[in-house]
């Protein structure tokens, strides 16, 4: 015979105050579901797998710049369009709502390491990335997919 309700002492915070109940006065408290309950972080019917789409980025980067040399005059163009083919081979997955940014970074082997950093404000329950590295004698390729969700 549980009706969803429940007693629960009032407490006073303000000594000063004096009590128009008395000391062993008690108040009914609705138990439902109130908003500060709820979890309102976006929740996405298909959450986008990483994995998955390393795996397409990898085989976009691996057809694109197998037996390709290095050309700095013309990297910028080159990483554009393997930034736009990746884009679109992570999209056929069918990752809906999902706004994905692709950021592809293109040098020679020879030039010693580079250092990459990105940051950005995102939801750690929904949003993520996948990446790949390519690299063969002459150049390198790095490629990363943001994946953020959006209601």
């Amino acid at each position: 015979q549980d009706s969803g309700l429940k007693k629960k002492a009032v407490i006073q915070d303000n000594a000063k105050t004096p009590s128009r109940l008395g000391p062993d006065a008690m108040e009914i408290i609705r138990t439902s579901v109130t908003p500060f309950d709820m979890d309102l972080h976006p929740q996405p019917r298909k959450c986008f797998s990483a994995e998955e789409a390393s795996k397409v980025i990898k085989s976009v980067l691996d057809k694109q710049l197998q037996d390709m040399i290095y050309d700095a005059t013309n990297s910028h163009r080159l990483a554009l369009e393997l930034a736009e083919l990746v884009k679109m081979a992570v999209r056929q997955l069918g990752y809906e709502r999902y706004k994905l940014v692709c950021f592809v970074v293109l040098g020679p082997v020879s030039q010693g390491t580079l250092c990459c950093s990105s940051r950005s404000v995102w939801s750690p329950n929904s949003d993520t990335y996948a990446e790949y590295l390519y690299q063969n004698r002459s150049l390198f390729a790095l490629c990363v997919v943001y994946a953020g969700y959006y209601e």
